[in-house]
């Protein structure tokens, strides 16, 4: 899923539900839905690389992405 189609399903909830707006937002610990968990932390930018790993975020200067490295995905957790 892209952050534009993300984006997307979330401005269709705020539309059929504005309350939402005020909600805590959560997330699976897994597809089964066994738990759920408030989501920590703010979304960042960074480098996804298949096997799971993901180097950067905005708003974590210390974990800065390497220069001449291109962004590819958004953490939202």
């Amino acid at each position: 899923m892209t952050l534009k189609q993300y984006i997307e399903h979330l401005n269709k909830i705020v539309e059929q539900h504005p309350e939402a707006l005020e909600y805590t937002v959560v997330y699976a610990m897994d597809e089964e839905g066994n738990a759920y968990f408030p989501v920590g932390f703010k979304p960042s930018v960074g480098l996804y690389t298949e096997g799971g790993g993901f180097s950067g975020g905005e708003y974590e200067p210390e974990y800065a992405m390497e220069e001449g490295v291109s962004p590819n995905a958004v953490c939202i957790n």
